[in-house]
Parts: structure tokens; sequence; C-alpha cells
């Protein structure tokens, strides 16, 4: 298995095992300090990581993606206002 292979397999499993903490939280409903969860999204995150040090991804193509994503949440969601979007846009001094 080369480098690119073993590190998206690595990927797909952190992000099963985040989907199983996701789930046990909701269900034993524990979301606060859920050491578990922390692990599971911290293991995902270093996975992203590795995914742009191999040039997979890039931090400009996902922090597009992340502003994509948020002004979808704002119109179809609760979890983010059109104010945070619309801050999200504005170019730094």
């Amino acid at each position: 298995m080369d480098a690119r292979t073993e590190l998206l397999v690595i990927m797909m499993e952190e992000c099963g095992e985040l989907i199983q903490a996701c789930s046990k939280a909701l269900r034993k409903n524990e979301f606060e300090d859920n050491r578990n969860l922390i692990e599971e999204v911290g293991d995902v995150y270093t996975m992203i990581e590795i995914m742009h040090s191999f040039d997979l991804v890039s931090w400009n193509d996902i922090e597009k993606r992340v502003l994509e994503k948020r002004t979808k949440l704002a119109k179809w969601s609760q979890l983010v206002e059109d104010w945070e979007v619309n801050i999200a846009n504005v170019p730094p001094a």
C-alpha cells in the first residue's frame, strides 16, 4: 500500500471512529468535556493536517469550503447566524 492510500484508509477509519463517538455522546447525553469526542475530533483534524502536508488538500480550498458550508448552515439550520457568515466574508483590515 502506498502512503496516499494508507493516508486515506486511516482517514476513513478515523472518520468512522468520530461517527461512533458522536453517536455515543448522543445516546449517553454526554456533550461537555467528552474525552472520547475530543480525542476523535483531534484524530480527524490530525489526518486533515497530514492530507495537507501530502498536498491532497489546500488550506485555501478548505477555508473556501468552510465559508460555503457556514453559509448553507445559516440558511438551513440554527447552528450559524447570518451575521456570523457576513463577518467571515469581511477581509481583515
